[in-house]
C-alpha cells in the first residue's frame, strides 16, 4: 500500500514539475482534483521560498492537475450563458454574500463598516450587504463575458483584492462554491449535473484569477 502511494505521489510530482504534460497523461491518474489540490498545498508551502514575490515555478503543473487553464468549451459556454440569462444579480448576488457571511463567520472582518452583521436575520437583511452582493455578482459576469480571458478580466481587482484590501484569497473559492448552491436552490429544473460541473469550473477559474496576484 505505501508503495503504490508513492508510486502515485511519484506521478503527481512528474506532472507539476513538467507543466508539457499532456492533458491525456494527467487523466490516468486515479485521483480526485480535491485530492491533487490536498496534495499541491504542503508542497507549495514547502517551495514558496524560492520565489515568493512571484508564481511558483510549478504552478502550471499544479494548475494543469485540476483543469484551472482549460477554458469552457462551446458546450459548456452554453450552459453558462443560458442560464446566466436568467439569473436576477441583485437577488442572488445578495444572497450568495449573505451566505458567505453567515456560514463563514471569520469573513464578517473585511465588512465591519457595513453595520449589524450579528445574526443571519440581520446580515440577510442588512442593505449594504444586498448592495455589495449585487456588486460583486456584477463583477462576476464579466467573467460569463469572456470566458476565454478570465485572468485579465480580473486583473485590476486581483491586485486591489492583494495589495490594498488584503482580503484572503481562500474567500474567492468559498464565495464560488456558495453561488453554485444558490443558482442550485434557484434553477433546480435547469441545475443538471452537467450544468453544475460546468459552473463549478467556472468559479474555479474567477477564484484563481482574483488569486492570481499574491502568487
Amino acid at each position: 500500500c505505501r508503495e503504490s502511494l508513492l508510486s502515485l505521489e511519484n506521478q503527481c510530482f512528474c506532472v507539476c514539475l513538467c507543466p508539457s504534460t499532456s492533458p491525456q497523461a494527467v487523466d490516468r491518474l486515479p485521483l480526485d482534483p480535491e485530492v491533487l489540490c490536498l496534495l499541491w498545498e504542503p508542497v507549495q508551502r514547502h517551495c514558496c521560498h524560492w520565489q515568493p514575490h512571484g508564481p511558483c515555478p510549478w504552478q502550471e503543473g499544479a494548475d494543469l492537475l485540476w483543469g484551472r487553464h482549460q477554458e469552457p468549451g462551446w458546450h459548456q459556454e452554453q450552459l453558462i450563458t443560458g442560464l446566466w440569462g436568467k439569473v436576477n444579480v441583485a437577488e442572488c448576488g445578495g444572497e450568495a454574500l449573505a451566505r458567505l457571511l453567515i456560514v463563514y463567520p471569520w469573513t464578517q472582518r473585511f465588512f465591519a463598516s457595513f453595520g449589524n452583521l450579528s445574526g443571519a436575520t440581520a446580515i440577510i437583511g442588512n442593505p449594504k450587504v444586498q448592495a455589495h452582493g449585487k456588486k460583486v455578482l456584477t463583477s462576476f459576469g464579466e467573467a460569463v463575458k469572456n470566458l476565454d480571458g478570465i485572468k485579465n478580466t480580473f486583473s485590476a481587482l486581483s491586485e486591489l483584492h492583494c495589495d490594498k484590501l488584503h482580503v484572503d484569497p481562500e474567500n474567492f473559492r468559498l464565495l464560488g462554491d456558495i453561488l453554485v448552491i444558490v443558482l442550485a436552490a434557484h434553477f433546480t429544473k435547469d441545475f443538471t449535473p452537467a450544468c453544475q460541473a460546468t459552473w463549478q469550473k467556472l468559479v474555479g477559474l474567477v477564484a484563481h484569477a482574483l488569486a492570481r496576484k499574491y502568487h
